[in-house]
């Protein structure tokens, strides 16, 4: 955690002073000397533990007897930066905790050099001492929030608050602290942000981070929980419409028009994650619809083969038993295309500039889709969610169930003819936080291609003059809810797509669902 700490300073390779506070017996000032080669002041209010740091020669006389509680006994504009170890909760326990907390943190913003930065690592009991803590730290002046991170190979997440003292004429500070406010679905059971938005907020003031092992394990765990999230989601689908899932024959072959593939897509899109998260995208498709050619000729083979191929589904699998591994390549580019298009939030522009609303591709997977998968998109998807799982009893149901919503469009509003009225259901997963699960479904009318299908599309040019209206909504959306896209799961037809987006929200568990109901029709229902 020591090494996580200062590598999020930012410090300078040499010539950089180092506050530890709550130093203990000097444990991370070896550290310091690992990445910075940082000179280090250590501050301690146990005489024995400061015995113990000053046996190792070089901590001699760089440690100080000191009570946080009572401020920081060192000069103005002297560190580089500061790091802390689970010490200042402690200060959450004194006596005065508020005063306490406001002494140290205003004695930090002046002992930090203009532009320097602290990261102190804390275990706060609940959402009060995280409150405490941030508003102690922006009341001194030093903008920052709460983040969450993985140091270890484990699972163990740990809570870092991190600050920094603006420099001379600095006005993005509000900025920052906007960004920090936006609640991170991994910061959970907390209220916080993770430490990729930390990172590029710094980035944006020249302060580079490095290759940090924790930045690479955030994207990880950001994708992952997407992907987990819409395993459970289809899981909880079938046990709310009363289906153990469809028995398939994995050894029938299908007609060659409809195998079925699935795309998987880790996207960076900040508009929509506001932190810079991967956001996992599985893209289910008929491969002759994403591989080139004549586009009518193509379409009409497939709707023809796929409604041959759903009949009797029950009885029978939709999938092919292979494909040529260079199919399964060459269907890369044109997925990626319209994943990009399912997360623009605003034309014009394909940068992956944060600000901009562009979108950057992490990693990328083709592959051919189970038997379950390639029957069940074939067969097309559930239009409602029952109000009560048909099996409610089975095992599957005590962990994961679906709340359905209901949505109505306002009589006498004039909404647009191509969609159809959004469907939503909040998906309550075993021991994780409830997040909100909205179904989107698009019926374009026969004479209108749909845009995902253009020749454009399919050959994998440049989108960036168009833009998609799922992603417009959910950007509406997550700026009004506090709220932000962590997965997407789109179902590519001939003359109809069908798109899920799971969201987490902050504070669903208390909201009044009336309340959500209108937020979704108001952004996933444009007049």
């Amino acid at each position: 955690m020591a090494e996580l700490a200062v590598g999020l300073l930012g410090l300078a390779s040499t010539g950089s002073v180092a506050g530890d506070l709550g130093c203990g017996s000097g444990l991370s000032a070896t550290a310091l000397r690992k990445i910075s080669r940082a000179a280090w002041v250590g501050l301690d209010i146990t005489p024995e533990m400061l015995h113990i740091a000053a046996s190792d020669g070089e901590a001699r006389g760089h440690l100080a007897l000191a009570d946080l509680t009572q401020g920081l006994p060192l000069r103005s504009q002297t560190l580089d930066g500061a790091i802390s170890i689970s010490t200042i909760q402690w200060l959450c326990s004194s006596t005065n905790p508020q005063q306490a907390l406001l002494r140290l943190f205003t004695d930090l913003h002046r002992a930090l050099k203009p532009g320097a930065c602290a990261a102190l690592q804390v275990y706060a009991t609940d959402d009060g001492q995280v409150q405490q803590l941030v508003s102690a730290a922006r009341t001194s002046s030093l903008p920052g929030g709460f983040f969450v991170s993985f140091p270890h190979v484990s699972a163990a997440k740990k809570y870092f608050v991190l600050v920094r003292r603006p420099s001379p004429g600095d006005h993005e500070h509000q900025e920052a602290i906007r960004m920090y406010s936006h609640n991170c679905n991994l910061a959970w059971p907390k209220q916080g942000s993770c430490i990729l938005s930390w990172v590029r907020q710094q980035a944006a003031h020249g302060r580079g981070i490095g290759d940090l092992p924790a930045i690479t394990r955030m994207q990880r765990e950001h994708a992952g929980l997407g992907k987990r999230m819409l395993r459970l989601m289809r899981r909880a689908e079938s046990l709310t419409a009363g289906d153990e899932g469809l028995q398939t024959q994995a050894d029938a072959p299908s007609p060659a028009d409809t195998f079925v593939v699935q795309v998987e897509l880790e996207l960076i899109q900040p508009a929509l994650m506001p932190c810079g998260g991967a956001i996992f995208v599985q893209i289910t498709a008929v491969a002759a619809l994403l591989t080139e050619g004549s586009g009518a000729e193509t379409a009409g083979s497939v709707r023809q083969t796929s409604s041959q191929a759903a009949d009797g589904m029950h009885e029978t699998a939709a999938v092919a038993t292979s494909c040529p591994h260079h199919d399964l390549h060459r269907l890369l580019v044109p997925a990626v295309a319209v994943a990009k298009q399912l997360l623009q939030v605003q034309a014009g522009n394909s940068s992956g500039c944060g600000s901009c609303g562009g979108v950057l591709v992490h990693a990328s997977t083709v592959k051919a889709a189970s038997a379950d998968d390639s029957a069940a998109h074939l067969a097309g998807q559930p239009e409602q969610f029952s109000a009560t799982p048909a099996n409610s009893s089975s095992k599957a149901a005590q962990f994961m169930r679906l709340e359905p919503l209901q949505i109505e469009k306002a009589a006498g509003q004039h909404y647009r003819q191509d969609t159809e009225q959004p469907v939503a259901a909040v998906l309550h997963p075993h021991k994780l936080s409830q997040l909100l699960l909205v179904r989107v479904s698009a019926e374009l009318r026969h004479s209108k291609r749909h845009r995902l299908f253009d020749d454009a599309s399919r050959r994998g040019e440049d989108s960036s003059s168009r833009s998609s209206d799922g992603g417009i909504a959910c950007s509406r959306f997550c700026s009004q809810m506090n709220a932000c896209v962590i997965a997407v799961d789109a179902h590519l037809a001939v003359d109809q797509t069908v798109t899920t987006w799971v969201l987490h929200v902050s504070g669903l568990q208390d909201m009044d669902r009336s309340e959500l109901s209108a937020a979704i029709l108001r952004d996933f229902a444009p007049l």
